[in-house]
């Protein structure tokens, strides 16, 4: 067991490098050192383009003045070709997000990024590197950042806003030879920082500021993945690692010693943490931070990809990999090893054997109680091996370990995890998917990111397999939706039932558990765009939802059917929207055709048009000879219309509305009589006009009612007209006299007022309304005169209001009230009044 996890192991010292071979490349090229070559963060895909400034040829020796942008798999698998022989503009640079989106920085300052599948976003990085020109550019997981030729860093910190940023501040005037990059996440400036050697200087440059460092000699440097520690090659070739804070010497190599540099140019990449590797056209040099280091000879061009914790090289043939041999990995397998772990793996080794001594090192491992720590090594150990034989031997040893000890609820979940994470693990590094991923990279990802990734790069099944396994209910939504768009895209002669029913069938065996429902919408909206509309329409038929229904329904040209469907929902505000879609692409007759067509729109088409579009009301109830409700509407458009022509219009309109039927004989008169008031009122408005400042302290009538037009008239002395008035529009008696009294009390027209009370025997509203009018304006003694001819009864409380105590006093006593004088008596003020009531008091009393 132990050699073969010890198979590609690279000794540094105390620690180790593994290389291992991961694919055989499938493709067939062989000139890699003429194109552009980039490999994404967990090395699944490969992006290839032909560098324009190198010549390429083909494998028959021919030169080929054409070469497209590929993406491949990395098992070496051509997953997309995009044709770039019609394209403008050069591609200078290849590189990958952290979301598997490859990068092209092209020469006129634009970027494009190109998902495995699907359409390529474009970005500009501005007017200022489309004038100056890029002279070099660098890629890397969360941004970019471009030199241009005038000595000016621009830089794209996030992909997630692409906002370009110009570092203004400072300019190179020689081009440097190499430079690189710091991430925001791991700078005290917050913003990306580029290293630039220049000189006998380092050249830190930020967003808002640069610091010159001496340095001297330096050729090239390269920063490790998390910023602690930077690899440095002088001019001198010497390679150096130094803490990056303090910038301390922690290993150096002169490479001239190990190999012959080549000065025309070498890779520098980062293997985790622990190790640098640096490639010359026949050498690649390995040197731990301890300063050991290890040298190999290149037969072919390699191309170096660095990630967080490993380095892929690259070649014409195959995959490898380079990773740091992790502690666990080391103690467990290292050559004369005593740790825990390794008397573990000997136990194991004996009990195949049958050999007692297996027994003995057990024994051992319990009474020095070291049987958990190597327990726990072996476990971690496993979840580091990429064989799976030696995965299961690791694991196996756990088992057996385990049987020696207590119940350890700890460890029992760490060996479920671990047991569910190699298996994981081992689906996607199949050669059939082709992602090389290891355990750390897993841990970075999560589960719903790797199921996402392989969404994204069409691995429906071994995606919607891991889901299940893993229980990432709603990341199964996701693989579903993403295999239905993807079958209706490419099922074009499929019949439409068969195909819906298909697609229905899966998702609703996929979803079944999930609390989160699919949404159709998304899934109509893909059919749609792809030239299915029939599809589009049955699909919406299963979403639940009407607000993403009916929108969907509309740009499909469905207007009925999304009338319907808003119909169903009773959402007033979704029937509002279909109504005015409708009414903007119809003719007027066609769309009350297909209102009517509905009768449970009548309602909302009146509320709405009630609302915002009254024209469309009266024609629509002028179509429906609805007559009666078209009257109705012209009699409140009547009552809003600012101006006496347009209210006169409106009520013409009403009358002939109302005289259309026979049912609406009442509404009719009322209409009629609401145009002879308007005309009223229009006549009084132009009289109060010509009467000038003699009526210019009234308030006109217009637009106020039959009762403040006869009182208009009556305060301003127009009686027979306000008699005419009265008997046209029909105003009751009773009505009529309190207006009368009403408005000669407010004119204080006492001689008017006593004819009109005087006209009768007795007035049909009585004497009260006379007094209580008089008393409310503080005409006390007009009051008295209506006073004494009111009811006994109610002269009390008038001649109270007045404050004629001794006249209420004669009447109490005429009533033979005595608590009602008593209550007189106690109001009394003035000395001569309660010398008169005391007296009637006296009279009273003595009856």
């Amino acid at each position: 067991m132990a050699t073969m996890a010890r198979d590609g192991w690279i000794a540094l010292g105390e620690s180790a490098v593994c290389q291992r071979v991961v694919y055989d490349l499938d493709w067939d090229l062989s000139n890699l050192d003429a194109m552009h070559v980039a490999q994404s963060p967990t090395g699944a895909f490969i992006g290839m383009a032909r560098d324009d400034r190198k010549p390429y040829f083909t494998p028959g020796g021919a030169k080929s003045l054409h070469f497209p942008l590929c993406i491949y798999s990395a098992t070496g698998q051509l997953l997309r070709s995009i044709p770039w022989d019609r394209e403008p503009a050069s591609i200078l640079k290849l590189g990958w997000t952290d979301n598997d989106q490859l990068v092209a920085v092209l020469d006129d300052a634009s970027v494009r990024l190109y998902p495995v599948y699907g359409d390529p976003v474009v970005l500009s990085l501005g007017e200022e590197v489309a004038k100056n020109g890029i002279a070099s550019a660098r890629i890397w997981p969360t941004g970019l950042a471009v030199l241009t030729k005038s000595g000016q860093f621009t830089v794209i910190g996030s992909w997630s806003s692409p906002v370009p940023r110009n570092y203004l501040h400072y300019v190179f005037t020689e081009q440097p030879a190499s430079w690189t990059h710091v991430v925001a996440s791991n700078t005290i400036s917050g913003s990306v920082e580029l290293l630039v050697p220049v000189a006998n200087y380092l050249v830190v440059v930020s967003e808002m500021d640069h610091v010159e460092k001496p340095y001297s000699s330096l050729q090239t440097v390269q920063v490790s993945p998390q910023a602690n520690f930077w690899a440095c090659v002088l001019s001198s070739f010497m390679l150096e690692i130094r803490l990056a804070q303090t910038n301390q010497v922690v290993a150096r190599l002169d490479l001239k010693s190990v190999v012959e540099c080549d000065s025309n140019g070498f890779q520098l990449a980062w293997c985790g943490e622990d190790a640098v590797l640096v490639v010359f056209a026949e050498s690649l040099i390995i040197m731990h931070m301890s300063g050991q280091h290890f040298a190999i000879d290149l037969f072919e061009p390699v191309i170096l990809t660095e990630a967080h914790e490993c380095c892929f090289q690259l070649t014409s043939t195959e995959l490898t990999m380079f990773t740091p041999v992790l502690y666990a990995t080391m103690n467990v397998f290292k050559i004369g090893s005593t740790h825990p772990g390794a008397i573990l793996i000997d136990a194991i080794a004996h009990y195949s054997r049958k050999s007692a001594q297996s027994v003995d090192l057990l024994e051992g491992l319990l009474k020095d109680q070291q049987l958990r720590i190597a327990l726990a090594t072996c476990l971690e150990a496993a979840g580091q091996a990429w064989d799976p034989k030696l995965q299961h031997q690791l694991l196996q040893a756990v088992q057996f370990g385990r049987v020696w000890m207590d119940q350890d609820v700890t460890l029992r979940d760490e060996y479920s995890a671990t047991c569910q994470r190699l298996r994981v693990l081992n689906a996607v590094r199949n050669r059939s998917i082709g992602i090389p991923l290891t355990a750390l990279a897993l841990q970075r990802l999560g589960y719903v990111g790797l199921v996402r990734r392989l969404t994204r790069a069409r691995q429906h099944l071994l995606a919607h397999r891991l889901a299940e396994y893993l229980h990432l209910a709603h990341a199964k939504v996701e693989i579903v939706a993403d295999w239905a768009k993807l079958k209706i895209m490419h099922s074009q002669d499929f019949d439409v039932n068969v195909l819906v029913a298909t697609i229905v069938a899966r998702v609703q065996a996929s979803t079944a558990t999930v609390d989160a429902a699919l949404d159709y919408s998304e899934l109509a909206v893909a059919a749609y765009r792809a030239g299915q509309p029939a599809v589009a329409t049955k699909l919406l038929d299963h979403e639940r939802d009407p607000a993403r229904q009916v929108p969907l329904l509309m740009d499909m040209s469905q207007p009925q059917v999304a009338l319907v469907k808003a119909l169903d929902s009773f959402d007033r505000d979704l029937v509002h929207l279909v109504l005015v879609y409708l009414r903007s692409h119809l003719l007027l007759n066609e769309f009350f055709k297909t209102v009517l067509a509905c009768p449970r729109a009548i309602p909302y088409l009146e509320q709405y048009a009630r609302d915002h579009d009254r024209q469309l009301l009266r024609d629509f109830y002028s179509v429906d000879d609805r007559h009666v409700e078209r009257g109705y509407l012209h009699m409140e458009n009547a009552e809003r219309a600012e101006t006496v022509e347009a209210k006169l219009a409106e009520l013409r309109e009403a009358v002939t509305a109302f005289s259309s039927t026979r049912k609406s004989a009442a509404d009719q008169k009322i209409a009629e009589q609401a145009l002879d008031l308007v005309h009223e009122q229009a006549q009084i408005a132009k009289d109060h006009c010509d009467a000038g400042a003699s009526t210019a302290s009234l308030e006109l009538p217009e637009g106020k009612s039959v009762n403040d037009m006869i009182l208009y008239l009556i305060r301003t002395g127009q009686m027979t007209r306000a008699a005419k008035l009265k008997s046209k529009l029909q105003v009751p008696e009773k009505r009529y006299a309190w207006l009368m009294v009403r408005g000669l009390v407010a004119a204080r027209d006492w001689r008017e007022l006593e004819r009109y009370a005087a006209a009768t025997r007795k007035p049909v509203i009585g004497y009260p309304p006379f007094a209580r009018e008089l008393i409310a304006v503080g005409a006390t003694d007009e009051a008295k005169k209506y006073i004494n001819k009111c009811d006994i009864k109610l002269r009390i409380d008038l001649f109270l209001g007045i404050r004629a105590y001794v006249e209420a006093a004669q009447v109490a006593v005429q009533l033979s009230d005595m608590p009602g004088l008593v209550e007189i008596r106690k109001q009394t003020t003035a000395p001569a009044d309660v010398a008169v009531v005391d007296d009637l008091l006296t009279q009273l009393r003595r009856k």
